[in-house]
């Protein structure tokens, strides 16, 4: 059996470029999520470095990769820092008693108009 001389084996396409945008969309597009969309998002830019090394690669994929990268992970910190100021908020809204207005006290029997409510009726007679 004689051996090739020209024969190289081919390197196995590890298609980083690919991996780089889908996990780059997916990150921009559920940006709302706030920790998902950051972890999802540094593994696609991880991707884009690796199908920056590689040869053959669309490099248009990678670029746009590292843009809707770049948006998914700004996007989710806005995300993050938005959802956390509404929930500090909705407890400083809740622990603050001072200054809350309490509701007016209604008495039934002070109805005196034409256009009584149905339970007030009841409490009249």
């Amino acid at each position: 059996m004689e051996r090739d001389l020209y024969f190289h084996p081919v390197e196995p396409e590890r298609h980083y470029d690919i991996r780089a945008l889908l996990f780059c969309v997916v990150a921009f597009l559920f940006c709302q999520i706030p920790v998902m969309s950051i972890m999802v998002g540094s593994i696609g830019i991880v991707y884009c470095k690796k199908a920056k090394k590689q040869r053959g690669n669309h490099r248009w994929m990678w670029i746009t990769a590292i843009v809707f990268g770049i948006m998914g992970i700004l996007g989710s910190i806005v995300s993050t820092i938005y959802c956390a100021s509404s929930i500090y908020h909705i407890f400083l809204m809740i622990y603050s008693d001072a200054k809350m207005i309490p509701l007016p006290e209604i008495d039934p029997v002070d109805f005196k108009t034409p256009m009584q409510p149905a339970v007030c009726q009841a409490h009249i007679q």
